[in-house]
């Protein structure tokens, strides 16, 4: 699958503007969200504490593959 630049860029511009993403999440963790949701998946699979924090804010199911279980907000 693959994600066309110019979706990807308006979404991370329209995370980037809201109150989440003003809360210290690098451009890496807006740009990872940003296309789990233009993928259409359910799930977010990451190591990361800050992008695994945006995913669920952003109604994500987030699992991260060091625990077993996924986790929904």
């Amino acid at each position: 699958a693959s994600v066309a630049t110019g979706a990807l860029e308006e979404r991370f511009e329209e995370l980037a503007a809201r109150p989440t993403g003003r809360r210290g999440f690098r451009t890496y963790d807006l740009l990872h969200v940003a296309s789990t949701q233009l993928l259409d998946c359910d799930t977010f699979w990451s190591f990361d504490q800050k992008a695994n924090a945006l995913a669920s804010l952003e109604g994500l199911k987030v699992l991260n593959p060091r625990k077993s279980t996924p986790r929904s907000s």
